[in-house]
Order: C-alpha cells, then structure tokens, then sequence
C-alpha cells in the first residue's frame, strides 16, 4: 500500500512544506498505524533543524533545542527521501476517499513536525473527525492553533502550563522529570501502566483525559 502526500504553505510561518501519511508503522510504542509526518519540503529534516527552517513544521516548540525524542536523520530523513524519489502519490480529488480510509481508524498525527504547520482548511478536508488519532501540538498557545481542540493534545512542558492548557479548553500532554508526579486530572500513559500499545488506546485524541509519561528517549535526562 502506499503513502501519499500533500504540499502546502506553513500555517506557522508560510514557507514551504510537505505532509506525507504513510500507511504503516513497526513503532512498537504506537503499534501499527499510519503515520502523518510534516516536512520542509525542499530541506531534509537534519538540514531543517541544524538551520532553523524547521521552525515551518514546529513552529516555536523548546523541544527544538535538542531535546526532541525524535531523531531526523532516521524515520524523517527517509520519509523525505522518499518523497523527493517520488514514491508517494499526491493527494487529490481521486485520492482522498483512500488517505480518509487510511486516517478512519488510529493514526499518529505528527510522527515528525506539528499539526498546527497544516491550515485549517487543509485538515478539514482530509482528516476525519471521529478524533480516533494521537496528536500533539506545542503550539496550543497561538489562535491559529485552536481549531486543534478536540482533535490532537497541548504538548506541555509544566504542571502550569498544564493547568492554562487545560483552562483553555485543551486535553494536555506532559512529560514528567525523574521526580514529578501526575497531577489533578491527569492520567499515566497507558503505554507504562499496562503496556497498551497507541492504536488500542484513544486517549491522546484530545478529547477524553490529560496523560503524563515519564521523560524516554536518548535525550531523557534533559527533562
């Protein structure tokens, strides 16, 4: 099966950028769903962050200074690559029954780069709102970003910024330091308690609970 891809201006800041949905994934955390990713369009993703051009597909999110989980030069380079070869099929009239087939069941939003780089009239017409992905956004402070209520997280960095996401209206997402705890409302990722796997879990839709996770990852001490 394969993935396909449409190009846009930035919703963050107008350049140029590409979204790529690729219809599997052996992420062990997220399981295997489709992927939504946001690139640069013409700058592979270590090119973007070692420049700054990533700020298209991430906008103002701190994470930017290094301490992304994600790495670029793997699973974003090559989904780059393999758009710039060619082998995704764009998405259009005669596409989009297809890329809405594939974003109908679980889905990770935002494998790389932020759904707010997508506009809004973008999303409406290609995501289904059964609100069944895993999204987050860093960038829950800009209006442009609040049509994402409902849909994707507010990625936070704090327990007060959890509390203003969540006074805004969003579900919240928070990585927690070595000695923090869940807080008031907030609920530990299912992925450490029992073992769920993304796709068999709805609670990162933005709709139901706000979730926590302790710090993972390569840059892990960071936090």
């Amino acid at each position: 099966m394969k993935g396909y891809f449409l190009c846009y201006a930035s919703a963050l800041n107008g350049a140029p950028c590409v979204m790529v949905v690729t219809p599997r994934s052996d992420n062990r955390k997220t399981g295997d769903v489709p992927q939504v990713w946001y690139l640069v369009h013409d700058t592979d993703p270590m090119t973007a962050r070692r420049t700054g051009a990533d700020e298209a597909i991430c906008g103002d999110c701190p994470l930017r200074d290094g301490r992304c989980y994600v790495r670029p030069w793997r699973a974003p380079r090559a989904v780059w690559q393999a758009y710039r070869r060619g082998l995704y099929a764009p998405v259009s009239p005669d596409t989009i029954d297809d890329v809405r087939a594939l974003l109908s069941g679980p889905y990770r939003d935002g494998a790389y780069g932020d759904p707010a780089s997508l506009p809004r009239r973008s999303r409406e017409w290609i995501f289904p709102h059964d609100g069944s992905g895993a999204g987050y956004t860093h960038q829950w402070r800009r209006p442009e970003a609040a049509h994402l209520k409902g849909h994707v997280m507010a990625s936070v960095e704090s327990a007060a910024d959890a509390r203003k996401a969540r006074r805004r209206g969003w579900q919240t997402f928070r990585i927690l330091a070595s000695k923090d705890r869940p807080g008031k409302g907030e609920t530990l990722c299912l992925a450490v308690s029992d073992g769920r796997q993304c796709r068999d879990c709805r609670l990162c839709s933005g709709r139901y609970r706000s979730v926590v996770i302790p710090a993972h990852g390569p840059k892990a001490n960071s936090f």
